[in-house]
């Protein structure tokens, strides 16, 4: 994705409880900064929608509190990305 994508990016998931090191809330997800740049937007929401697929069908093996955590963090991810699709398309 372009810089101005990125920083846009960045922005959202900051008000999502992101920290400026790419690590979500409840730190179950880093995203690398620097490959944020190699990766368009959508195949990074795309690997969302599955990480959180894949938790919901974890609940058992996870334990319900860590499912959810991990569950909350994909979804901010997933909300700010579709902010920012909301953002370029309007």
């Amino acid at each position: 994705m372009n810089q101005s994508t990125r920083q846009q990016l960045l922005n959202e998931l900051a008000r999502r409880g992101y920290r400026a090191d790419g690590s979500s809330p409840y730190k179950s997800i880093v995203l690398d900064l620097d490959e944020l740049s190699e990766i368009e937007l959508g195949e990074l929401l795309e690997q969302m929608v599955e990480r959180r697929e894949k938790i919901m069908r974890a609940v058992d093996t996870l334990g319900k509190d860590v499912a959810m955590e991990r569950y909350e963090d994909a979804q901010r991810a997933i909300d700010a990305m579709k902010a920012v699709i909301k953002k370029l398309t309007e």
